[in-house]
């Protein structure tokens, strides 16, 4: 059999070959500068602890307590769920484990110990709380703890705030670069409509849309921002509203804000009531924290709120969150996130 290339085949060919070679170099060269660094994959709300057995045994229950940060929203539910993994286990599937979005990682000074070993590839003799960002793959926060073993449980109990705080920091980061990744271009013209219609600025990810808007008689107005997409998270109802009042003379104390709020409700949410449970001072103002119910519905879940002064106005930014079986804890962060993003506008 006799094979025939002409010219023009064999220029196809050597130009493959071009390709090809190029787009070695540029793996290679995107390796080199991201490390190899691997996706970290699992669920957003799952820590995963490794520890030596017998001190599972006896901190476990203190570890899991840490970052389960049980909430009441009206039923009650853990912020993180806890999956324990021996070290032997863990070093046997390092692939998997290692690239777990969220890792605590405990040991005592015991050099024989299996989790000993794992920290002091990485930390080499100190003693105290260590975090690294993306060290296997990314996005990921592993969490590093060795003391010795007379010292450990009242390390963990003194530093158990810090421990939570740096794995749910490193959730809200995540989940802010969910909500943001595409930039803003993409919402670019609801927010100018926002800053023209209403004077202020308001940065909405995508499939959230402004729901319904009102004017409340002469005082001021209220939109509504609803998340709208349809597939597996479509049982989960998450809204956003904005009101404000324009009367200098009105001033919110807790009492007033509260009948204020619920009057609001009997027009635009079908008469829920708000239940106040906390407040405090944050960057954005006034943060309200408590419980939306409807009785006659018997529905019902967290809410979180804010009270923003500028010049003219006083705002009135409120988020609440409706997923009956589900978690919630992540949504309300997710809207607390974009809440975040709200400047009123002189």
């Amino acid at each position: 059999m006799q094979f025939t290339f002409n010219n023009s085949s064999m220029k196809n060919a050597g130009k493959y070959k071009l390709y090809l070679y190029c787009a070695l170099l540029a793996g290679i060269f995107i390796l080199n500068c991201t490390g190899g660094t691997r996706n970290a994959f699992g669920p957003r709300d799952v820590v995963n602890v490794v520890m030596d057995e017998q001190l599972w045994e006896i901190y476990g229950h203190q570890v899991k307590s840490i970052l389960w940060d049980t909430r009441y929203y009206p039923s009650f539910e853990h912020v993180f769920d806890v999956e324990y993994s021996p070290p032997g286990r863990f070093r046997e599937n390092r692939t998997d484990f290692f690239r777990r979005h969220y890792l605590l990682i405990i040991s005592t000074d015991d050099s024989q110990s299996p989790s000993n070993q794992i920290i002091r590839e990485h930390i080499a003799d100190s003693f105290g709380l260590f975090h690294f960002d993306d060290l296997w793959a990314s996005p990921q926060k592993v969490v590093m703890i060795i003391q010795p073993e007379s010292e450990l449980k009242e390390f963990i109990e003194d530093h158990q705030q810090e421990i939570f705080d740096l794995m749910f920091q490193s959730a809200s980061n995540r989940l802010y670069y969910m909500l943001y990744k595409q930039g803003d271009q993409y919402q670019q013209k609801l927010q100018q409509e926002l800053i023209s219609q209403y004077e202020f600025n308001l940065k909405l990810p995508q499939y959230y849309v402004v729901a319904q808007k009102f004017g409340i008689a002469d005082s001021g107005a209220v939109i509504s921002v609803q998340h709208m997409r349809s597939g597996s998270h479509n049982a989960v109802s998450r809204y956003f509203a904005v009101f404000w009042r324009t009367d200098s003379n009105f001033k919110f104390d807790l009492d007033s804000f509260t009948n204020y709020r619920n009057q609001l409700a009997e027009v635009y949410f079908d008469n829920d009531i708000l239940t106040v449970n906390d407040t405090y001072t944050d960057s954005l103002g006034l943060r309200i924290e408590g419980i939306w119910q409807n009785p006659a519905n018997r529905q019902g879940g967290p809410w979180r709120g804010w009270i923003v002064e500028n010049q003219d106005r006083i705002f009135l930014i409120e988020t609440h969150v409706f997923s009956p079986g589900n978690k919630k804890t992540f949504y309300l962060e997710e809207l607390t996130i974009i809440a975040n993003t709200f400047e009123a506008l002189p």
